[in-house]
Order: C-alpha cells, then sequence, then structure tokens
C-alpha cells in the first residue's frame, strides 16, 4: 500500500527551503532595475544595521539574514540547476553539493549519504542518471520508508534533520 503525502508538510519545507532565494531573485531584479537602496550606504535592516545585501563579482545578488511573513508569490517556473553527477562506488560516500544531485555508477553499488557540513533543513532530490542500479539502505545516515532502489531516472527526495536525511518521497521512473 502506498504511503500517503503530507502536501501540507511538502509546501511548508519547500517555502522555508526556497523563501530566501525567491527574496533574492525579487531583490536582484530591482537591482537589475537600477534600485540603489538609500543614496549614502548600503541597504539596512530599518534599524541602521547592514542588511547583508551585495552584489559578487559575478552579478549575483545575495541577501542575507531576511525575515518575511505572509506569503510571498512568484510566476513561472522555479527553477534548481543540476550539480555535477557523483560517480557512486560500492561502499563508498555520497557528498551532495546541491539540491539537485545527479548520480552515477559502473555498476549496481550501495553508497551511504554524508551528513557533515549540512545544515538542517536542507533539502536533496538524489536522481540517478545511470542506467544502473544504486541502492540506499534505510540505516545510519538515511531513515528512509524501505531501502532504495534507484533505477535509471528514479528519485529520492529527503530532508536533513540536523542529524540524518529523512525521506521526503520518490518517484519509481
Amino acid at each position: 500500500m502506498r504511503e500517503r503525502i503530507d502536501w501540507e508538510r511538502v509546501r511548508s519545507i519547500l517555502w522555508e527551503l526556497f523563501k530566501p532565494a525567491l527574496v533574492a531573485m525579487i531583490v536582484a531584479l530591482l537591482v537589475a532595475m537600477g534600485y540603489q537602496g538609500m543614496a549614502n550606504g548600503p541597504m539596512t535592516n530599518g534599524q541602521g544595521a547592514d542588511a547583508g545585501l551585495r552584489v559578487d563579482a559575478a552579478g549575483m545578488t545575495h541577501l542575507s539574514g531576511l525575515a518575511v511573513t505572509g506569503d510571498l508569490r512568484a510566476g513561472g517556473w522555479l527553477g534548481l540547476s543540476a550539480a555535477a553527477a557523483i560517480s557512486c562506488t560500492n561502499g563508498g560516500v555520497i557528498t551532495p553539493t546541491a539540491t539537485f544531485q545527479p548520480l552515477t555508477s559502473a555498476g549496481e553499488v550501495t553508497p551511504t549519504l554524508e551528513t557533515g557540513g549540512i545544515t538542517a533543513g536542507s533539502w536533496l532530490m538524489l536522481e540517478n542518471a545511470s542506467n544502473t542500479t544504486i541502492h540506499l539502505a534505510d540505516t545510519g545516515t538515511a531513515v528512509l520508508a524501505g531501502a532504495a532502489a534507484l533505477g535509471q531516472y528514479d528519485l529520492l527526495e529527503l530532508m536533513f534533520d540536523g542529524t540524518r536525511w529523512v525521506e521526503v518521497g520518490r518517484a519509481d521512473n
């Protein structure tokens, strides 16, 4: 029997994950349109402190310490760039580098998931991009709804609770 997905929880997790990115995109749009904030200094948080707005050498706008109340809406698609694929080995460790993490392997393997350096609340989508099976055990650093056998194009969605990766959902494609 298929487990029922708690869509309210998924919505809440996605909101917490993507809220800073959406606000950063809005700020980037304002900057691109010529808005410069206060004429005599950096954008502040209303109490005179630097709000953490900066534009890096590549033109990427960064905003830290942001708090949003109520709904924030954006039109169009929400896109995640795929990280470079990780080549999994049997008994090896998957160290994710982005939310959307493609995996490959030369054959059937059973790696584990790294937890060091990961922030609680981080969201991870693993996709098997190879025509092999990548197994993830429901033990140790992964709390799953049972062992996962990811075939080509299968997805496993996880959230980091500060100690372990906890399954949110999977797609058997």
